[in-house]
């Protein structure tokens, strides 16, 4: 209860209080933080976007195992025991 005895009297406004004779603060300045550099700079409206994608050298893909189009060595199933040129006692 004894907090609550004193008589709390409200301040004057902050158009009120006296002039301080001191350089007024200002925010730190904002320095952009280090970033990758963008692939193209932005473009204005009037120029034109190209879309321009180079072409394929080979279109088809042959397999360097079995010599087939379209897969590569790595996909290859390989050839199978029924295509082998040796014979399964091996060569004499």
């Amino acid at each position: 209860m004894s907090t609550y005895s004193f008589i709390v009297f409200p301040c004057i406004g902050p158009n009120l209080w006296p002039p301080k004779h001191r350089l007024v603060l200002l925010p730190p300045v904002m320095r952009r933080a280090f970033v990758r550099p963008k692939k193209a700079r932005n473009k204005s409206n009037d120029e034109p976007k190209t879309n321009f994608k180079l072409p394929r050298q080979s279109k088809l893909v042959f397999c360097k195992i079995c010599g087939r189009v379209g897969h590569n060595k790595r996909t290859c199933k390989g050839k199978t025991t029924t295509d082998r040129n040796i014979p399964k006692g091996g060569i004499r």
